[in-house]
């Protein structure tokens, strides 16, 4: 252990993917996007990666700098486990004849979830949404004021510093402090991910999957996405703003791949302009994938995918009959999702197409009809991917918060099987029986494609 300046660290929790083979995606943005704001003030940061280093967290801690604070990311499956290494590494600095870091916590779940998370004691901040128009301010507050009893008595003064964030208070009450004013309006002011930040426990290891976030925010209303209410306003950064980072991914000389998020297809137009930009540009040899929306696809589209070396396109169906649709929120017309996937397929573009078992609605014969969509669609086994997720009422999902109004029952409450890959929730429209049933039966069929 040393004790020496460093201002925030930052863990990634490895994920159920991370335990599917070698990891080589980069961290999830939030956490280099944090970085590189608290970078270009000052601050210092690294990171921890645990998707590539299965050592005790208590090993990991001892061989590097005591931080002010440290900061944890989390999915909702992967929250209980988080929560452990958190707390080991609290009781592992309590043992040590230094002050404890803060502890603190952001992404999704932190959001809707910040007061069962505060309740465990572990953790002194859970961040709410976007962190960035914060965090500086947070992080200077944090360097100057040094008690935490007195921080808490600062973020409670009205008008002392903006902040979107929860605590319990010097009583143990939780307390929330956000505002609207932290939302980053403007995402080209947002420098690129501090992607030179490799993990401070294994130095020596290079990602070769980059991301790059286009927009924040969603128009459309899907009820098993929590992400309309984890960004509140829909922005896109401007096509030369994305062209850039592409390019700095591409001059960084380590990476092999590339994933365009979030819905590069939620604003067709901003789409159209960044793939001629790539395009123009000439020099751009990386392959890349993207997620969209098929039933936005149209021929201009699909041929400036193809010529801008887009290798695979990620698309959300969810089912093929209509009146689920229309519950889930997912505005799209079956005929216009088939019209895309068929533009895609003529210019050899592979797709990986998702859908959703157990929403609203659903039955053996609607199963049947996206079955058949299937089969009767321009999908190719062992070129396209299929696959199947379990209805998931993530926390700050319409599935979670209108739940009683959708007649859902939830009736495995255990957030490690929130993956998408459980049977989560009783819906009115099939007895569980069935729905497990044709549970089974999507996913001998996933295995046919891949």
């Amino acid at each position: 252990m040393t004790i020496a300046s460093l201002d925030l660290l930052l863990v990634n929790p490895a994920t159920e993917l991370a335990e599917r083979g070698t990891w080589n995606r980069e961290p999830p943005l939030g956490l280099l996007y944090i970085a590189a704001v608290l970078e270009r003030v000052g601050f210092s940061c690294q990171i921890i990666e645990l998707s590539i280093d299965d050592r005790p967290i208590e090993d990991i801690l001892e061989a590097i700098p005591v931080p002010r604070v440290i900061g944890f990311t989390c999915l909702t499956n992967t929250a209980r486990k988080t929560f452990e290494i958190a707390a080991r590494a609290r009781s592992w600095y309590g043992s040590q004849a230094i002050d404890v870091p803060l502890f603190v916590m952001g992404g999704p779940h932190a959001t809707f979830a910040y007061e069962d998370i505060l309740e465990t004691r572990v953790i002194d901040f859970c961040f709410i949404g976007e962190a960035e128009g914060f965090i500086t301010e947070f992080i200077e507050l944090v360097s100057r004021v040094h008690a935490i009893e007195d921080i808490k008595d600062k973020l409670l003064t009205r008008g002392e510093i903006k902040v979107s964030l929860a605590f319990l208070d010097n009583d143990g009450l939780p307390r929330s402090s956000t505002t609207d004013d932290v939302i980053p309006d403007d995402l080209d002011t947002i420098p690129f991910p501090a992607r030179h930040l490799y993990p401070i426990n294994q130095p020596d290891h290079v990602y070769n999957t980059a991301t790059v976030i286009v927009n924040r925010g969603c128009p459309n209303q899907c009820i098993f996405c929590s992400r309309q209410a984890l960004f509140k306003k829909c922005r896109w950064r401007s096509p030369a703003n994305v062209l850039a980072e592409i390019k700095a991914i591409h001059d960084a000389g380590t990476y092999e791949y590339y994933n365009i998020y979030d819905n590069l297809t939620v604003n067709r137009d901003f789409m159209k302009k960044l793939l001629r930009l790539m395009i123009y540009d000439g020099s751009l040899a990386l392959p890349w994938g993207a997620e969209l929306r098929a039933d936005m696809i149209d021929e201009e589209s699909a041929e400036l995918l193809a010529v801008a070396n887009c290798k695979c396109v990620a698309t959300g169906i969810e089912s093929a009959n209509e009146n689920i649709l229309k519950i889930a929120g997912k505005f799209q017309s079956i005929e216009k999702v088939k019209k895309g996937l068929d533009l895609l397929k003529e210019r050899e573009i592979p797709v990986q197409a998702y859908f959703v078992i157990g929403l609203p609605g659903e039955t053996q014969e609607t199963f049947k009809e996206t079955i058949a969509f299937i089969d009767g669609g321009p999908l190719e086994p062992k070129v396209d991917k299929v696959d199947f997720f379990g209805a998931t009422p993530y926390p700050g999902s319409a599935l979670y918060t209108r739940r009683v109004e959708l007649g859902i029952e939830i009736v495995d409450p255990d957030f490690d099987h929130y993956d998408c890959q459980h049977l989560i929730c009783k819906i009115p429209s099939i007895s569980m029986p069935d729905l497990e049933s044709i549970w089974g039966e999507a996913k001998r069929y996933e295995s046919r494609f891949n």
